[in-house]
């Protein structure tokens, strides 16, 4: 319906109803050939989406001979980044 980015993240939970009311809204983002193929998975669980971000951390560690690019991982390690 409009689209906006937000850079920083307050550290508190959000309502179910709000989570279905904001995935509804997203349901009418485009997508490839406007089918509408979309799974979402929500985590509403704050231990949960920290064992997330740390998988995704991982993840980044393993890929860094590749991508040699550090910056989430500095951020993980410094606390900057929390799940």
């Amino acid at each position: 319906m409009a689209r906006r980015s937000i850079r920083f993240y307050k550290n508190r939970v959000v309502a179910h109803d709000l989570l279905e009311d904001l995935i509804n809204t997203a349901r009418y983002a485009p997508t490839g050939s406007n089918k509408q193929q979309v799974q979402w998975t929500v985590f509403e669980n704050p231990s949960e989406v920290n064992r997330l971000a740390s998988m995704v951390i991982d993840w980044a560690r393993f890929m860094l001979p590749l991508t040699q690019d550090e910056t989430m991982v500095k951020k993980w390690n410094s606390g900057l980044l929390l799940g």
